[in-house]
């Protein structure tokens, strides 16, 4: 147990609090395996987003590849029904919470899978698909991602995306959207948008981290930023502690204020450094990108964070909140309250 040198009183008040808040990670990508669900129950999780996604390789973001992903959810919601539920709506979180039972929210990464052909949004919502990011980390028909050379932001077809999303209640992602698509997205969107699994610039100068004008934009229309826990983009060595993470949730929340502050894990347990970076998604940045600090010692990243290392470790997130004087209402708006109001929102 990491040591926030709490007394007994504050180590009571702030399980009960864990036990009783609704606890919501709005980005996970670990393998489902290695004890994976009894990790989130440990963890006191009462809802993730997680990333439907194909294999590695140059196909992985393919219409092909997110029906065959969607069918295998489809089986693990009927074996696991006793453990597990589909979340297609907030009432849907709140019942698993009630009955103890892990929420899943699908989400996708990129909207590569919908080609040219804006209809497939409607397919994925009767799917149950809830939450689209708009890019993964470059150029596609919709916009640009944050590893593009240029500030291109969203396309025509990215435009009515992010409308027929609106339409239809998904929420808007852009986590790793590139500066000027986000930009577009949180002007063009009526309703919030979400940056899912983001940190702060102002810590580590990578392009997967947010500047304070991004994050200022995004709560001036009601928006949430998911703290992100990978410690690459923590700090600048690339290892950290939680009270690191700490440090961003503070900074996020005296910048955008208590309600648009939440947690995305962006936990990929399981996965590899090989993995990642064979997966067609860097093109001639991949050499490069193998060598700075934004992926370097990061793999596994539990192996360079103290006090998270995994999603069992959620409770040490309210601990730190309560040794650093949060009051009971905030934390629970920190831990999943933001998002709960942000997905009841868009999906009405």
């Amino acid at each position: 147990m990491f040591d926030f040198g709490l007394t007994t009183q504050q180590e009571d008040r702030a399980r009960k609090l864990h036990e009783e808040c609704i606890v919501i990670d709005m980005l996970n990508v670990s393998e489902m395996k290695n004890n994976y669900l009894r990790r989130l129950k440990e963890g006191g999780t009462t809802a993730i987003s997680h990333t439907l996604k194909g294999p590695p390789g140059p196909f992985k973001w393919s219409y092909d590849s997110a029906i065959a992903a969607l069918a295998w959810w489809s089986d693990v919601f009927r074996r696991k029904s006793d453990e597990v539920v589909h979340a297609t709506s907030v009432s849907d979180i709140r019942k698993a919470k009630a009955d103890g039972k892990l929420a899943i929210i699908l989400n996708f990464q990129n909207t590569m899978c919908l080609g040219n052909d804006i209809q497939r949004l409607d397919l994925f919502n009767r799917f149950g698909v809830w939450v689209i990011q708009l890019t993964y980390n470059h150029q596609c028909l919709v916009g640009s991602g944050c590893l593009e050379r240029g500030e291109y932001g969203l396309s025509e077809f990215g435009v009515k995306v992010v409308r027929r999303m609106n339409e239809l209640g998904m929420v808007v992602d852009t986590a790793h959207c590139g500066h000027a698509t986000m930009m577009d997205a949180i002007e063009v969107s009526e309703k919030p948008i979400a940056c899912t699994h983001c940190d702060l610039k102002v810590f580590c100068d990578t392009p997967r981290c947010r500047t304070d004008e991004e994050l200022k934009a995004l709560a001036s229309k009601g928006g949430v930023l998911g703290v992100n826990n990978i410690p690459g983009f923590i700090s600048e060595t690339g290892r950290c502690t939680i009270n690191d993470y700490l440090d961003q949730i503070d900074y996020a929340v005296n910048l955008m204020g208590i309600e648009h502050v939440g947690i995305g894990t962006d936990f990929v347990i399981g996965t590899t450094a090989a993995m990642v970076f064979d997966s067609g998604d860097w093109g001639e940045d991949r050499e490069r990108l193998k060598d700075v600090h934004m992926y370097r010692e990061i793999w596994p990243p539990q192996q360079t964070h103290e006090g998270f290392e995994d999603e069992s470790k959620f409770p040490n997130v309210t601990r730190g909140l309560v040794s650093r004087g949060y009051k009971d209402d905030e934390i629970a708006k920190i831990l999943g309250v933001n998002w709960m109001r942000l997905l009841e929102e868009v999906r009405g």
